[in-house]
């Protein structure tokens, strides 16, 4: 048989003709039975996709099923990872009770399936319901935030687009919480921290990636993410560069730390005004002879000067930082005056307010160049405020104030109290020193 040439022409013709975009789409719709749309770049499940949860009631009955259908079950709501982030976490115990059975009886043997199963389907057919469409579209707005856990506490700091200033949250492990892996303290570092800043976040530096074996703290992120329609993207930062969410991770909360007497000295001199007590202080520490202390202390002239009247005095407000809100709130209210030193963090929701009482202010430098370490902060390594250090002389404006800022900060205060009695965020997670002075 003589063999025939084929022109190139015809020869082209025979092929199978690429498919087009369009045509691939449809495709996967069907093989899926997900809809994706192109006009809002969005995908959802198809509702006809609930049928395929059937077995649902027979093994809630505790009716006959072969391994099979239920691994055809599973291929089909594994495709769903397109529309649902947390697919993975429900999938687990149907992928284990399908291994044990087919290592048993195989594929086709009718069998009562665990009752184990049933919370990840019920999941399924409430996820497969309410039918929330992903949206793929990615705002140009995005929010950075940068997390660290330390064998103490965890710290996180906030970037919004055209903000110099960082925001920054904190707060301690409570007894239970320390004894967690050091992977599963960092996970939950991101947790906490998308929870504190939920309102602006779309991005997120991390700087550990969690293992796969935490799983329900992965979970947990995902959901929030997921629930607010966020999109994260984590990244690993080298312990080196991570300098300002190491320092907030193992920010010292007992106080043990002072400004250096020579430059509170100066600034007292160009402010022309005179210290008459310390209002947050030790023995060790303090930069007037009279001193409120946090601890029991003969020399001191009380305990707890948040408790204490400011009247007719003008105290050193040096308070630990988690405590600087209530005590704004206490000089506003009382229409009192003080000085007081603190981190310059403009992004923080209390500094509004701190800019409306504000008479003078001055800048003193960095805090790792003008504080001095306690003794209890270098036993347990613990670290100064990051960033620049301020002295602000301030007047309150009395009760009648309703601004804002006043508002705003009480708003916040309230939350903080909540998490100080639950223990989520400070609270019970709050160094022994000072215990007392958060929960009056």
């Amino acid at each position: 048989m003589q063999n025939q040439l084929v022109s190139p022409a015809v020869w082209k013709a025979a092929q199978p003709q690429p498919r087009t975009t369009a045509e691939r789409g449809d495709e996967f719709a069907e093989l899926t039975k997900i809809a994706i749309g192109s006009e809002n770049a969005s995908a959802r499940i198809l509702y006809d996709y609930s049928r395929g949860v059937s077995p649902i009631p027979a093994i809630r009955l505790q009716e006959m099923v072969t391994v099979r259908q239920l691994a055809r079950l599973r291929g089909k709501l594994n495709f769903l990872r397109v529309v649902t982030p947390q697919a993975s976490f429900y999938l687990m115990e149907i992928s284990k009770v399908i291994n044990q059975e087919i290592n048993k009886f195989g594929w086709d043997r009718n069998r009562i399936i665990p009752m184990t199963i049933l919370k990840e389907l019920e999941w399924w057919r409430y996820t497969i319901s309410i039918n929330k469409p992903l949206n793929f579209i990615i705002s140009d707005r995005e929010a950075v935030i940068t997390t660290d856990a330390s064998k103490i506490g965890w710290g996180a700091t906030l970037i919004l687009p055209n903000q110099r200033e960082s925001e920054k949250e904190s707060g301690n492990w409570n007894k239970t919480e320390m004894n967690m892996s050091s992977n599963l303290k960092e996970t939950t570092a991101v947790y906490l921290s998308l929870k504190k800043f939920n309102n602006q976040i779309l991005k997120k530096q991390s700087q550990r990636r969690s293992a796969t074996s935490l799983a329900n703290a992965t979970q947990m992120i995902i959901a929030l993410a997921e629930n607010n329609q966020y999109k994260i993207r984590a990244k690993h930062i080298p312990w080196r560069t991570n300098t300002e969410a190491d320092s907030l991770s193992r920010l010292s909360r007992c106080g043990d730390y002072a400004l250096k007497q020579e430059i509170l000295d100066n600034a007292m001199k160009e402010m022309n005004k005179q210290i008459t007590i310390d209002a947050f202080a030790n023995r060790k520490n303090r930069k007037t002879q009279r001193f409120y202390s946090i601890n029991r202390d003969v020399w001191a002239e009380a305990r707890d000067g948040l408790d204490q009247s400011w009247e007719g005095e003008l105290p050193l407000v040096h308070p630990p930082i988690m405590l600087l809100g209530r005590c704004l709130n206490k000089i506003n209210r009382g229409n009192l005056n003080a000085v007081v030193v603190c981190p310059i963090w403009k992004a923080q929701n209390w500094f509004p307010l701190f800019q409306e009482i504000t008479i003078q202010q001055k800048d003193l430098g960095m805090c790792e160049d003008i504080l001095e370490i306690g003794e209890k902060m270098q036993a347990r390594g613990l670290k100064l405020p990051p960033g620049r250090l301020g002295i602000f002389l301030v007047k309150g404006k009395g009760k009648s104030s309703s601004s804002t800022a006043q508002l705003q900060l009480e708003s916040n205060m309230k939350q903080l109290n909540q998490q100080q009695r639950t223990g989520n965020a400070h609270g019970k997670d709050t160094a022994v020193d000072q215990q007392n002075s958060v929960n009056t």
